[in-house]
């Protein structure tokens, strides 16, 4: 039996990782031995995302601060080559997958990000392997599109498939073959019923997400934290809306959940806001979909909230964050406030203004739209069934 290998999985610490893990394995054919690469396997298990696979792989990693982790370096910084970690991996991927078997990846935003040249060594090594890749639910930065080494690692792809059409068209323009476009799998994902907090109203509470990951891209020193903290304030002043913190990642060098925290100290004693506890991705989405309204730093956050037909404004820093809002709604404009731009205390209040005045308009497109958009989405089954089929 033939396997097919996910890779590029950050781990189910990050829900959006672990919402792609899950929707992509049930788009898969059942006639294949499932892999999962995790670079946090203790992470899947606790979320139940490894129960899905026939075998979970962890990519070897060395302690912070051990000999092994300063050779690694190294080797990979100095002398440009895979290092210890990597080539350790690689001989376990060698030992599991053979000729033929494809590898699929699955970090939907990883090109959206300074270093790819771990992408482009799994890349090289699937093909000196004779094992197929994909590319699946890919946001790509069009200024990276400029880098030779970047357009030849993309033409390594067998299969691009890009989740927004910002990414599919500059792809398009730098000549890659074999491009999709179709929506993010996390669209399809199934929510998971979970006891609300107490002071939780349904569909008539705000949805918060913030994450440290935003506020390293703001321009202005501490300029999120405050527009977020302003925004609480005039929520709680001018409506009756309860306020939701709601974490989507976890990591602890990048936790949702910490920056949360220093909100919900801020605001507790005015028993409007609550600070919902980490959880699996589908009761998070099960979460979000009882919110009136989202404001979301984390993609997949926002994904959760389209795809439960909440009106969402998204804290952006990348491509990703655009796209998506431009292929539901036309436009990205007064659905994105980009992190950069955030001058102003008040910034983001006056961004959520034009969300609450037309409420009922965004609310009505995304029962029109977002139906196809995960029709779509599922589309991926098909798609593979055709590559799959058509390489037997």
């Amino acid at each position: 039996m033939k396997n097919i290998l996910l890779y590029a999985h950050g781990g189910s610490g990050n829900h959006g990782c672990e919402a792609l893990a899950k929707t992509i394995h049930s788009f898969l054919p059942y006639n294949y031995n499932k892999i999962l690469c995790t670079f946090n396997k203790k992470e899947d298990d606790y979320y139940k995302t490894t129960n899905l696979f026939d075998c979970v792989i962890e990519q070897t990693s060395f302690p912070k601060g051990s000999l092994r982790y300063y050779i690694d370096g190294v080797q990979r910084k100095i002398f440009k080559s895979k290092g210890i970690a990597l080539n350790q991996t690689f001989k376990i991927l060698k030992n599991k997958m053979s000729k033929g078997d494809y590898a699929i990846s699955i970090g939907g935003d990883n090109y959206c990000y300074k270093n790819t040249q771990w992408l482009e060594k799994y890349n090289s090594f699937f093909q000196e392997n004779k094992i197929k890749t994909i590319l699946l639910g890919c946001s790509i930065e069009p200024s990276i599109l400029k880098k030779e080494n970047i357009i030849n690692d993309l033409k390594k792809y067998s299969v691009i498939i890009a989740r927004e059409s910002i990414t599919y068209n500059a792809l398009k323009e730098a000549k890659i073959k074999n491009i999709y476009l179709i929506p993010d799998p996390a669209f399809t994902l199934e929510k998971r019923e979970c006891k609300l907090p107490d002071k939780f109203l349904e569909n008539n509470t705000v949805g918060i997400n913030i994450s440290p990951l935003i506020e390293s891209c703001e321009n202005r020193p501490n300029i999120t934290f405050k527009n977020y903290v302003k925004l609480i304030e005039k929520l709680i002043e001018n409506t009756e809306m309860q306020i939701a913190l709601i974490p989507h990642v976890i990591w602890e060098k990048d936790n949702d959940l910490k920056v949360l925290k220093k909100l919900y100290e801020m605001f507790k004693n005015t028993n409007r806001v609550m600070l919902i506890q980490d959880k699996g991705c589908e009761e998070l989405k099960y979460i979000i979909s009882k919110c009136r309204f989202m404001i979301a730093a984390r993609t997949h956050a926002s994904i959760a909230a389209y795809s439960s037909f909440v009106p969402t404004l998204v804290i952006g820093y990348s491509v990703k964050a655009e796209g998506i809002a431009k292929d539901i709604f036309g436009e990205a404009y007064h659905y994105v406030l980009p992190v950069q731009k955030l001058a102003g205390e008040e910034d983001l209040f006056d961004a959520f203004k034009w969300l609450f005045k037309h409420e009922n308009k965004i609310t009505k497109k995304l029962y029109n739209v977002v139906p196809v958009y995960i029709q779509e989405a599922n589309n991926t089954t098909a798609l593979f069934k055709e590559i799959f089929i058509n390489d037997k």
